[in-house]
């Protein structure tokens, strides 16, 4: 259980907690039995509706398992902390505050998890993805779907893992679903998941420059991503970041 007082694990989980840290300090974070001990302590500690806010402990715990999915993708470094900083931006200009607020930066920091399935010789490949690796990689929502689903975390968190590579057209995976059958936290994250990739360092390209990469997703809106929410990411990267109330 949880110290409330202190906001860390009590005794009775802090042999997991030390476990976690040790994973993490010898490397091996991505290994099976750290995925064990976080799924245990977070299941210890059951926070399912979107009403409670998530616990601080909880929450540094997910930061760990967030840390070791970048360990693991090379390209990637510092990707799930700038998604959740920007996806915390764009909520606030769309009115989010609160609790909501609050689980959906959280589970934008583990959107990609999944990824700790995917081999590393397909995440660090230095060039194209061949069709093979491509149906691999592409299987990382649904196999991150699976983790949390395990976990005692709110839909939210699972809609960001499992749709963050839906398309507004239909044409995204795992379950092309489109338009506004994309639940909203999804869509947010898809906008805000490939602004920070194109301005980001790749093995096969250099990063974009803020201008270069709105230019590139306004030809993307209302293919690949919602145009509404594009629109007003664009607002909130060039400083215009009043708080609407948004309508679905």
């Amino acid at each position: 259980m949880i110290d409330h007082c202190s906001g860390r694990p009590s005794s009775h989980t802090g042999i997991i907690w030390r476990n976690c840290l040790i994973f993490k300090d010898l490397g091996i974070g991505t290994g099976r039995d750290y995925y064990d001990m976080i799924v245990e302590m977070i299941t210890r500690t059951p926070r399912p509706y979107m009403q409670v806010p998530p616990d601080p402990a909880q929450v540094e715990l997910l930061q760990l398992w967030a840390e070791s999915i970048e360990a693991k993708d090379h390209y990637t470094a510092s990707h799930c902390a700038r998604v959740a900083e920007y996806t915390e931006q764009l909520a606030l200009a769309m009115g989010i505050d609160g609790t909501q607020l609050q689980w959906l930066k959280t589970g934008s920091m583990i959107h990609d998890v999944g990824k700790l399935a995917v081999p590393a010789a397909i995440l660090n490949k230095p060039g194209p993805l061949d069709d093979e690796e491509w149906r691999i990689m592409r299987k990382h929502p649904e196999w991150g779907d699976r983790y949390v689903a395990k976990m005692q975390l709110p839909t939210v968190v699972r809609s960001l893992v499992r749709h963050h590579h839906e398309r507004w057209d239909g044409d995204g995976y795992p379950d092309r679903l489109a338009d506004r059958a994309i639940p909203l936290v999804a869509r947010m994250l898809c906008v805000v998941d490939v602004y920070d990739a194109l301005t980001s360092d790749r093995a096969y390209r250099p990063a974009m420059t803020r201008e270069d990469a709105l230019a590139v997703m306004l030809s993307e809106a209302g293919s690949a991503l919602d145009p509404s929410i594009y629109r007003t990411f664009r607002r909130v990267l060039l400083g215009d970041c009043r708080a609407q109330v948004w309508i679905e």
